[in-house]
């Protein structure tokens, strides 16, 4: 379940507006770690992922700590819950990025990357996963439309990701399909984009 343009919007708005305080937070924790770094040559890095709430709302965070330098990526992500044939609950995620479209994650995108299942513990530990793997994930334009939006994609390890323009603010990352699942025309171009990206 995907919300609309405007919704997606105003939690990109409070995302950027709290991303300074979160990166704060990262900044300070990674601190002494970077301290450990230092002091044991033998070490190369530290990487650690965990939750972190600020004003009531939720972040999963990637903290990378090398000798010389911190890297991290951020989702602030919340629930939904609609009566629907049932009680139906969504997961949503957003990746503040300043200077450019934020992107959205919908809840059926984190049903079908990693383990495929709509139960939504499973999709709270894919959402994890996903970040911890792709914590600065960058798409392309393909310079097609869809849904009457300009479509993008990723082509990562493990197949694609689709996605399209969603506002002047944001990319809505839609889905993902498999290599298991790709169609012909999928593969083909998988392979066109790992190529120019040299994988």
């Amino acid at each position: 379940m995907s919300l609309a343009p405007a919704q997606v919007d105003a939690h990109v708005a409070l995302a950027l507006r709290d991303l300074p305080r979160v990166e704060e937070h990262l900044e300070r924790r990674g601190r002494p770690l970077q301290g450990a770094v230092h002091k044991d040559p033998e070490l190369a890095g530290i990487e650690q992922h965990f939750r972190y709430s600020y004003k009531g709302r939720d972040w999963y965070c990637v903290l990378q700590v090398g000798a010389t330098e911190q890297r991290h990526g951020v989702l602030m992500h919340w629930f939904t819950y609609v009566r629907r044939k049932g009680y139906t609950e969504a997961l949503h995620a957003v990746q503040p990025r300043p200077g450019e479209r934020s992107l959205y994650f919908d809840t059926h995108f984190f049903s079908r990357w990693g383990l495929r299942n709509d139960e939504l513990r499973v999709k709270v530990t894919n959402m994890q996963g996903f970040l911890r793997q792709y914590p600065a994930l960058e798409l392309v334009e393909l310079g097609t439309l869809f849904r009457g939006r300009p479509a993008m994609v990723a082509a990562i390890d493990h197949g694609l990701i689709h996605g399209a323009m969603m506002s002047d603010r944001t990319i809505s990352c839609d889905t993902f399909i498999s290599l298991a699942i790709m169609r012909e025309h999928e593969r083909m171009l998988w392979d066109r984009l790992r190529g120019e990206q040299g994988k």
